[in-house]
């Protein structure tokens, strides 16, 4: 774990060149999807629960954010993904602050052939539904990593499928989604664990193994 420690000193003293090149260095040694799932994810991990115990601040929470989702935004970036290819939107349910599990959702998507629509953290359900018939979208990713006992989080996503076209799957992961994983069930949401497990299920999407959701 020697490079997740140097992740977060560099996140720590605010060094961005030097948490850039320690994504580069794995990068090069792991490869692209390598990096995500060996270094990326853990190192969210990690820093959710720093941030939970006051170990790090909002504002380096916030600088690693913005320093990672610049750094995925570069590196995965497709070759050219075709007009024509379908669309994902990806943000975090309203009240979810922590938004780099969205961001390595996105850059994970564009790896995979998608167009990806990125909102940011904490959209209201409303939002979701108004940017995904602008958009001609054809699948929602949600990333729920923190609080895991928001009591608005369940009414926002029974409003979100209500509101959605019952084409649109909604797929959702990040570390707190097992808390809520009642009402997820209950609105046919697609769980996945794991970044294979994501990349995976966006190929069942694409493929139209999904179209409707089964409500239980």
């Amino acid at each position: 774990h020697g490079v997740a420690e140097r992740a977060i000193e560099a996140i720590r003293s605010y060094d961005i060149p030097s948490l850039e090149r320690t994504l580069d260095d794995s990068m090069l040694a792991m490869g692209h999807s390598g990096m995500l799932e060996r270094l990326l994810v853990p190192l969210l991990q990690r820093l959710g629960a720093d941030w939970q115990r006051g170990e790090i601040t909002a504002a380096q929470e916030h600088c690693a954010t913005s320093a990672i989702k610049d750094y995925l935004a570069r590196t995965l970036r497709p070759v050219n993904t075709p007009e024509s290819a379908p669309r994902l939107l990806v943000t975090t349910p309203a009240g979810q602050l922590h938004e780099m599990g969205a961001a390595i959702a996105a850059g994970l998507a564009r790896k995979s052939g998608w167009n990806v629509t990125y909102l940011g953290p904490s959209l209201p359900a409303e939002e979701i539904v108004g940017a995904v018939m602008m958009n001609n979208i054809r699948a929602v990713a949600l990333s729920i990593v923190y609080p895991a006992d928001d009591p608005d989080l369940p009414d926002q996503m029974v409003r979100l499928r209500s509101l959605l076209p019952d084409e649109v799957p909604i797929i959702i992961g990040g570390q707190a989604a097992d808390a809520y994983s009642h009402v997820l069930s209950r609105i046919g949401a697609l769980r996945v664990a794991s970044m294979e497990d994501f990349t995976r299920v966006l190929l069942e999407v694409r493929d139209g193994q999904h179209t409707t959701p089964a409500p239980q």
